[in-house]
């Protein structure tokens, strides 16, 4: 606010005085008079010189006019806690957030380890057999007066390397051996020795039984090779007796032998042409954790998969995690698989959504494989039934965007939150008659629970809060407020600091419902009462206003000052005493760090207060403050500048209330009394 004061001098009124008789008679007259004084100097004689008039006026400056609503004052103030409600209340209220628990932070499940393989197990082959082998029986008999002798004679048939194979160890399947008996007489003993070339060792021995092989007629028998090691070259050593007979010629009578086998090698171990082999496993790995999962959104997670061919065949391998979908599809890969030969690749899980198949507890989620070997033909590779296709998996930080499912009974550990409460200045004992304390519990989470914490106030008091958490989501959280009102005990005084220990329980492990990473549950305190309330003693600053001096002439007043004085009234409408002190300066950023000019303090008592605690009527106190010679020359500034220092006192231990009615007034006015010489001011024309 600014004031434009300007100073009056009085001056003499202009009128038609010289053209008048009187001015005239008196012209005369003081002719008549100068005469009368050179007659009086030439006879030497003197007169008195004659003195100047001078007169005492005095002048008012006003400095000071401002009101402080409780608003402003409140606003001066700048203290946390303080403010006017909706229906012009004035109220106090402190408000802490506790702690905020974030879902991402366990929005995770434990990291999942699984190896599993499948051997090659037992493999069937299929050698292709050499062609028979005939004898002649001339080679091993001979005629004597167109009969054969009784005799007896050994066959030896070398046969060709059986093809596909070069040795194998049998769990089963045989040899089928046929002899075709065309020697023209009958063979009453046949036993057969199956040698192996190759390994230098007889295979089996077997008996022909009796009558043997007839004339012209064949034997089949079938030798069981499971559990033997043979190699490819064979040898059947055929021990043989006749009963003789009569032969008109020896010319065409052969014997022949033929290998075959009985039904496909099945091999335990073998250096084969091995056919194509289709092996499909799996395995269910458990995951830790205590809720049941229905459909997880996955925002980072990486599955490490390696696969070793411990086998000399190559080929292709599938892997697939039907738990782990992409746009609805489970994942799956096709891997080339060297001989004994091991791949590694990592599969980033960011954005799949992870649905276990398994619903019930504890889940598990399934890694299938089916490994396809290809044929080895025409080479040939050594292979045992132990030899197997191994997979590993190992997922780990998998975190989820969001999960739906049945949460279990899950507390929430709120452990020794400690926050601090700024009180107003001056508000130390601070002692609230009407309180109530509100715990809101802010829920993003659709899952609803309770609550239960126990507070503690650095002042030692204790209170314990027990309620109800509804549901909510992230997109609309839901606000649950407790609110204890008989708090009057705790709140005496008012702590500073507090210490929260607590949990909340959600969940009741049959309702399904959704969990996003981005929910969160957060626990805030708040204190609110109307000012109603034992309070101390708080200062603060009021407005610098400057105002506007007319300087001509300024100095011919102050330097002939006779009295000056600071008028003030000060109006006080709270229900508190207030103290006031002005200050000034030409400086307005010295106003109150170096003033020129501090009046006061200036103490008024509290308005006067009714029935209900609240002020009735104001009470104006009116002071009167002299001032020197020195103080006035703040006036022989062009711009003043002024503000207030107010001082609340406190409510001396009594309650007291505070509306938005009440208010402080300043008021102040500079009077001075000062003498004017009448030649003064001529002499500064």
């Amino acid at each position: 606010m600014e004031e434009n004061i300007v100073l009056a001098k009085r001056r003499r009124r202009d009128s038609g005085f010289w053209e008048s008789p009187a001015f005239n008679f008196g012209l005369k007259a003081l002719i008549g008079i100068v005469v009368i004084l050179i007659f009086l100097t030439l006879s030497q004689c003197t007169i008195e010189k004659p003195q100047a008039p001078t007169f005492v006026t005095d002048f008012a400056v006003p400095l000071v006019n401002k009101t402080y609503t409780i608003e402003e004052i409140i606003d001066k103030i700048d203290q946390p806690g303080l403010y006017i409600d909706s229906a012009g209340d004035v109220m106090f209220s402190i408000s802490e957030e506790l702690d905020t628990i974030r879902v991402s932070e366990d929005l995770q499940i434990d990291d999942i380890s699984e190896n599993f393989s499948e051997s090659l197990g037992e493999i069937e082959i299929f050698p292709e057999m050499p062609s028979p082998i005939s004898v002649n029986f001339s080679d091993y008999v001979s005629l004597s007066l167109g009969a054969v002798p009784p005799s007896s004679f050994d066959i030896q048939n070398n046969f060709q390397p059986l093809d596909n194979f070069g040795w194998a160890t049998l769990s089963s399947g045989g040899l089928t051996i046929i002899l075709a008996n065309d020697f023209g007489v009958n063979l009453d003993t046949v036993s057969i020795q199956i040698y192996d070339i190759g390994y230098s060792r007889i295979i089996s021995t077997i008996a022909v039984p009796a009558p043997g092989i007839p004339v012209n007629s064949t034997e089949t028998t079938i030798v069981d090779l499971a559990g033997k090691t043979i190699s490819n070259t064979l040898r059947l050593n055929i021990h043989c007796h006749t009963p003789g007979g009569m032969v008109l010629s020896l010319e065409d009578k052969s014997f022949s032998t033929a290998l075959g086998i009985s039904d496909a090698f099945v091999v335990t171990a073998a250096e084969a042409e091995i056919p194509s082999i289709n092996r499909v496993f799996s395995q269910d790995a458990e995951i830790s954790e205590s809720n049941t999962i229905i459909s997880a959104e996955i925002s980072s997670g990486l599955a490490n998969i390696q696969i070793y061919n411990g086998s000399a065949i190559g080929g292709t391998i599938a892997i697939t995690l039907p738990d782990f979908r992409n746009d609805g599809t489970p994942y799956s890969t096709i891997r080339t698989i060297n001989p004994n030969y091991t791949d590694n690749f990592r599969l980033d899980l960011d954005g799949y959504t992870f649905e276990p198949a398994d619903q019930i507890k504890p889940q598990s989620i399934t890694i299938s494989a089916q490994a396809f070997l290809n044929s080895t033909a025409p080479s040939m590779v050594t292979v045992h039934e132990s030899d197997s296709i191994s997979v590993s998996i190992y997922i780990s930080n998998l975190e989820f965007q969001s999960l739906t499912g049945i949460i279990d009974s899950t507390k929430v550990e709120f452990d020794s939150i400690a926050t601090s409460f700024e009180l107003p200045k001056g508000f130390d004992s601070l002692q609230l008659v009407n309180a109530e304390l509100i715990l809101e519990i802010e829920n993003s989470i659709n899952f609803a629970g309770t609550l239960e914490i126990g507070i503690v106030g650095n002042q030692g008091r204790t209170l314990s809060v027990t309620g109800n958490i509804s549901a909510g989501t992230f997109a609309d959280p839901m606000i649950s407020s407790i609110t204890v009102d008989d708090i009057a005990n705790f709140l005496n005084p008012v702590p500073n600091s507090i210490v929260v220990n607590g949990s909340a329980i959600l969940g009741d492990g049959s309702t399904i419902g959704t969990i996003t990473a981005s929910d969160f549950i957060i626990l805030r305190v708040k204190i609110s009462s109307p000012l109603e309330a034992v309070i101390g003693q708080t200062v603060f600053e009021g407005d610098i206003n400057s105002s506007e001096i007319e300087q001509k002439d300024i100095d011919k007043i102050t330097d002939h000052l006779l009295s000056a004085s600071f008028n003030a009234i000060i109006t006080n409408h709270l229900p508190i005493g207030v103290s006031v002190e002005i200050y000034f300066s030409a400086d307005s950023t010295a106003v109150f760090s170096n003033p020129e000019l501090a009046i006061g303090p200036i103490v008024v008592e509290s308005g006067t207060i009714g029935q209900n605690g609240t002020v009735v009527s104001a009470v104006v106190s009116e002071n009167i403050i002299a001032l020197d010679s020195n103080d006035i020359k703040i006036l022989e500034h062009p711009r003043l500048y002024s503000g207030q220092i107010i001082t609340l006192a406190g409510s001396n231990g009594q309650t007291i209330k505070i509306t938005g009615d009440d208010y402080v007034t300043a008021q102040g006015v500079i009077q001075a009394q000062y003498r004017i010489d009448s030649d003064l001011f001529d002499k500064g024309n």
